[in-house]
């Protein structure tokens, strides 16, 4: 587990050094179906929202009775990250039968405009839209406003 948040910070460092794919564009990175641009792109994404959330944090004793990471027992990783969903620091995002990161979820939906399960591919809701965005609250996570953009997208 050390080697691989070595590695991480590795190649994290080596990202910083280097040109971000499509200039950061992740529309464009999506256009040209470029899978492996988009995984950094979204990588960049959460590495920056969780370098600013620990700022934000405030370190204290934990509350008692607080429920344990059950989510720490899944060998499931995120299909859109493609990473481990037992290292969130939040629980997973529960979508029909499928576990997300639920942040990284929130702004793949908006950034693409395409509300549609990205595993069976199935029109969402926007009750499912406006359960992600509760779940962002919830969570303390960045707001991500899916269900606005749902209903934008809806009207055009």
């Amino acid at each position: 587990k050390n080697q691989k948040k070595t590695n991480r910070i590795a190649n994290y460092s080596k990202r910083m050094n280097e040109e971000l794919p499509y200039g950061g564009d992740i529309n464009e990175a999506m256009r040209n179906e470029d899978r492996e641009a988009v995984r950094i792109l979204m990588q960049r994404r959460v590495e920056e929202d969780s370098s600013s959330q620990k700022k934000e944090k405030k370190v204290g004793p934990s509350k008692k009775g607080e429920k344990k990471k059950w989510w720490q027992k899944l060998s499931d990783i995120d299909p859109i990250s493609l990473e481990p969903l037992s290292e969130l620091e939040y629980p997973p995002f529960e979508l029909s039968t499928h576990y997300f990161d639920g942040r990284i979820l929130a702004f793949y939906l908006v950034s693409t405009g395409t509300f549609v399960h990205p595993m069976s591919r199935e029109e969402l809701t926007l009750d499912q839209c406006k359960a992600l965005d509760a779940y962002l609250r919830k969570n303390k996570l960045k707001a991500a406003r899916v269900a606005d953009a749902f209903s934008l997208q809806k009207k055009n």
